[in-house]
This record gives structure tokens, sequence and C-alpha cells, in this order.
């Protein structure tokens, strides 16, 4: 249950019709899921190649397709575009519907559109290795494939929409907004960006401008939504009690839905564009506080009224505290950061680096991976196989983030106060963060493994063990 008051579901009335909703989401969300995993893996791989060249020079020095800028415009690709963007619409697909209580009727559309979706990325990322890259954070990817990406993620996309406006139950909970604002805001982001950089540059500095709303656009208003909404959906679910203090939840949605494009006019600080829309995106970050202490009390406060042995009774809340009490740090970190003297000391140091992975790792990855673990077994009616390959995903994520977050942010600290050791400090710090990266990359194997025996495991749930109600 999400709300106070537990609605009468058709569920509770029918127990046969969640095991209905959940046979309608395959093939689609099981090949997005697969598909995310892939490109996490791959993703984290080229974070470490990346983090190696930085003080190994020689490694991979004679290999034009694997410089350092391509590896860079590669892995946010592969992070953002592939395991992000997939994850985030297998998790919007299963919450959608069984949010709903309805059946994804024409799936073959959205498996059609997912399809899609990998391959232009696939051959986007085999341009970029040849070096046709745009140049601009957030649309590396040449210009011809973004039509196409509008186009595939509308036809998975379309069917959370589609969900919601069937739905077969009184109350609206707050995972669903969050779903449709995130599938409503990618069309318009991408294509508006794309039109204004990419196919009629705009003049001047609109340019910048369009090019920070829409990288931070794709964080706050596509992923982090999303996130939110398996939080949401996983929390309730797995500890059989309400979320606390939930009737704050539309004050924090809709402080981050008008904000949250705003946020990314802060990054142009000291940047030739009119004043007032620099300290526009400074308030608008400011403003963040609100929602992320909002949000801290609705998760936090459930955790706490559960108890804390809670946390560990199933792999999937482990995954959901992890990314709840993350979400507090980087949300308050990133107000921090974007005042403009933390700005002006902080910006172009490994601390902003620190604060990326902090948010795309520690917050949005692991609130995807615990929607993604409590959906699948539901899907394909099959437990999970290994106890130990979830602990050790768990495990090796959570201390590849630490020494990770850990190394860059203390580098970027000497960066900005001038060490004298600092070339030795960076090499000794940059291997750390190597060698995090590389227990990182460790976890996602284990999460793949994982993915992979889950599919070719062959003992389904039996009937009384199956979770008809939830």
């Amino acid at each position: 249950p999400q709300a106070p008051r537990r609605p009468t579901s058709l569920e509770e009335l029918n127990p046969g019709r969640v095991a209905q909703v959940d046979r309608s989401l395959v093939p689609a969300v099981p090949l997005l899921a697969v598909s995310a995993a892939l490109w996490l893996v791959l993703g984290t791989l080229l974070a470490t190649v990346g983090s190696l060249q930085l003080h190994l020079p020689e490694f991979l020095a004679g290999c034009e397709w694997l410089t350092y800028g391509r590896v860079r415009d590669l892995e946010s690709v592969a992070l953002v575009y592939g395991w992000g963007i997939n994850a985030a619409l297998a998790v919007a697909l299963g919450i959608a519907h069984r949010l709903g209580k309805v059946e994804s009727r024409h799936a073959w559309i959205a498996t059609v559109g997912a399809v899609g979706w990998n391959l232009a990325l696939g051959l986007g990322a085999l341009a970029l290795l040849r070096g046709r890259t745009t140049g601009v954070a957030g649309l590396e990817l040449p210009r011809e494939t973004g039509l196409f990406l509008v186009a595939c993620f509308l036809a998975v996309g379309l069917w959370v929409a589609v969900a919601f406006v069937r739905r077969q139950t009184a109350h609206v909970f707050a995972a669903q907004w969050y779903l449709v604002a995130a599938v409503l805001a990618f069309p318009v982001l991408h294509l508006l960006a794309q039109l204004a950089v990419l196919w009629t540059p705009a003049r001047g500095v609109v340019q910048a401008v369009v090019a920070a709303w829409h990288a931070h656009g794709l964080v706050a208003l596509v992923l982090t939504p999303v996130a939110l909404a398996s939080l949401y959906y996983v929390i309730p679910k797995e500890l059989g009690r309400p979320i606390r203090a939930y009737y704050l939840a539309s004050v924090a949605f809709w402080l981050l839905v008008v904000l949250g494009g705003w946020t990314g006019m802060a990054g142009l600080i000291g940047s030739p564009i009119p004043v007032w829309l620099q300290s526009s995106g400074v308030v608008a970050a400011g403003l963040l506080a609100v929602p992320a202490i909002i949000l801290a009390i609705h998760f936090h406060g459930t955790f706490a009224a559960a108890g804390l042995s809670s946390v560990g009774r199933t792999p999937a809340l482990r995954l959901a505290a992890l990314s709840a009490t993350v979400l507090l740090v980087w949300m308050l970190a990133g107000v921090a950061l974007s005042f403009r003297g933390a700005s002006a000391a902080f910006r172009f140091t490994d601390v902003a680096e620190a604060h990326a992975l902090l948010g795309l790792h520690g917050f949005v990855g692991p609130a995807f991976l615990a929607a993604l673990t409590f959906l699948l077994p539901r899907v394909l009616r099959r437990e999970w196989p290994s106890r130990a390959l979830a602990s050790a995903h768990f495990w090796a994520t959570l201390l590849g983030l630490l020494g990770a977050v850990s190394s860059l942010g203390f580098l970027g600290w000497a960066q900005a106060t001038g060490a004298a050791n600092l070339g030795e400090l960076a090499r000794n710090l940059n291997a750390a963060a190597s060698l995090s990266l590389g227990l990182l990359l460790v976890g996602n194997l284990a999460f793949l493994a994982h993915v992979a025996a889950l599919f070719l495991s062959r003992g389904e749930r039996r009937a009384e063990a199956y979770p008809q109600a939830r």
C-alpha cells in the first residue's frame, strides 16, 4: 500500500488478476531489463577504463578507437541512454500496469520499440568509437539517431500513459504521477534540444542554455522521477506499511517537476549568459532542499517505523534503503554546489565527477535495481536462484560506490585548495578510484549473472508462494 488508507483493489477481489497483468508484460519488460543490465556492465567497464587512463597514460595508448575522449562519450551514452532509459522503461511499464490493475495490450509494439532503441544505441556507439561525436554533453550521439530514439521511446513509454488512463482503481498513487511525468518529459527534452543545438543551431549562447537544460533535464525530469516511483512502490510493498507523511507527496512532486529543469542554469555561472538565468538556476537548486527533506521523511520515516532490522529483509529493500539514503546526500550536495562560491571553487574539479557518480550509481541505479529485483521474479514467475549473487551484487556496489566517491571527492577538494603535492596525490587517488570502479563493475557483473540465472532457471513459483495480492 502506498496510501495511509488502502483502497479496495481488483487484485484483492480477484487474486488471479495480478498474474494476468504480470504475464502481459512479457516479453517487453524482461527484454528491457536484460538490455539495461548489459549496458550497465558496459558503461561501468568504460568508466573503469577511463579512470585507468588518467593515472596510467600508456594504458591502451596504441588503440585509436579507445582514446580517453571517445571512452568518456561512450560511457555517458551507455549509462544514461543504455542503462538508465532501458531500466526506466522496464520499471515504468511494470509499475504502471501493476498499480493500474490493467493488462498490457498490444505489447508487441513496446517490444519493437525496445529492440529499435537498443539497435539505434548500438549503431550510435559504433559511430562514437569512430570519432563521430557532436561534442555536446547529453547529445553525444550523431544527430541522425535523435528522431529515431524519440520514436522508439514513444513506442514503449506510450503504454505507461495508456495504463494510467485505463487504470481500474479510483486512487492515484504518487508513483503514477512520476511515471507519467517522465514519459512525457523525454520526447519534449530530446526533440527541442536536437532542433536547437544540432539541426537548426540557435545563435549565440542559446545553444549552451538549451544543452544545459537538456543534460540536467535527463536526470532531473526523466531518470529521477522513475527512480522515485521505484522507491514509492517497492518500500511499502516490501515493508507492508504505508509511506510516512504521504500527504506531502504532492508538494515534493510539483517542486521537482517545476524546478528540475531550471537547475541546469546553475552550472552556467560565470558564462556569458544573462545573470538572471544564472540566478534563477541557483534559486531553483536551493529550493530543491524542500523536496529533499520531504522525500527523506517519506522513505526514512517509513523505514524507521518498520524498524532498522527491516532494511535487510529482502535484496530489494537493501537496494531501496541505499538509494533513499544516497538521495538525500546527493540532493543536499547539489544544493550546496550550486551556490556561486562553491560553484567557482569546485565546478572544474573532481568534486563534480563525484557528485555525478553519486547520483547515477548511488541513487538512480540502486532504485532501478530494487524495482527490477522486485518485478522480474513476478513477471517471470520464478524465484531468484542465488542469495550469494544478490549479496555479492549489493556489497560490491556499496563498497565500490563509497570508494569511488570518497577518492574523487577528496581529490576534488585538493584541486580546489591547491595542494602542494597535487600530482602525486592525483595519481594515488585516481588509482583508488579505478580500484573502486572495478569493484563496482564486479557488482554489476554479479547482477547480470543473477539475471541470466533467473532466465535459465526452470523452477516456477508454486501458486501459494506467488504474491497474488501484491
